[in-house]
């Protein structure tokens, strides 16, 4: 992912759909962890994609953010 101009590598916990979701200016919603030695800074949490009724959330809770 791009993160106000940087490259990271970001936690995705389930990858099955990437190939159809994770396209460039694709709008993501990520999380960032507070764990400083973890491999990766941030998880992915939500992807936004007009073309599906709902977006594909792995937590609930994030659905009022992404999903409208």
């Amino acid at each position: 992912m791009e993160i106000k101009g940087q490259v990271e590598t970001v936690h995705v916990k389930n990858t099955g759909r990437c190939g159809e979701l994770l396209i460039p200016g694709t709008r993501v919603f990520l999380e960032r962890s507070s764990n400083p030695v973890r491999k990766t800074a941030y998880d992915l949490i939500c992807v936004n994609k007009k073309v599906y009724p709902q977006s594909a959330c792995s937590l609930q809770r994030y659905c009022s953010l992404c999903c409208q």
